[in-house]
């Protein structure tokens, strides 16, 4: 990866990242402190590791996905949200070099970076689902 391209990817992480931590670190003090509901009463959690995910995503009535969206409210989901942003941050990166290869008219590599972007946004929406 060409210097440019690096320096880029590693200033839109250098931001995101620290930005991204502390989002998770409020809401999970938000989660532990009971402040703000949570879908999830910490007590019934251990409970919940025993059974698959459809089981608990069923008993709790948050749908499969980006089904827990519409719970954004809750502790427990302003956790997911942060974890969420999270993984935006190396599609975000990766455009950034993408623009870096642009500008310097190396197309093939600008190129394979935008497909790399288009897979993680497809893979994030749920267009690319593995069923094991």
């Amino acid at each position: 990866m060409p210097a440019r391209a690096r320096v880029a990817y590693g200033r839109v992480l250098a931001l995101c990242c620290p930005l991204v931590l502390a989002l998770m670190v409020v809401a999970f003090a938000l989660h532990v402190s009971g402040l703000v509901p949570s879908v999830v009463p910490l007590a019934a959690l251990p409970g919940m590791w025993t059974q698959g995910a459809r089981a608990v995503l069923d008993s709790l009535g948050v749908g499969p996905g980006w089904g827990w969206l519409a719970h954004w409210r809750q502790s427990d989901m302003l956790c997911l949200a942060a974890l969420a942003l999270l993984t935006l941050g190396s599609p975000i990166a990766c455009a950034a070099a993408a623009v870096q290869y642009v500008r310097r008219h190396e197309y093939a590599l600008g190129i394979i970076a935008i497909l790399q972007v288009l897979v993680l946004l497809a893979a994030m929406s749920g267009l690319i689902v593995v069923h094991a």
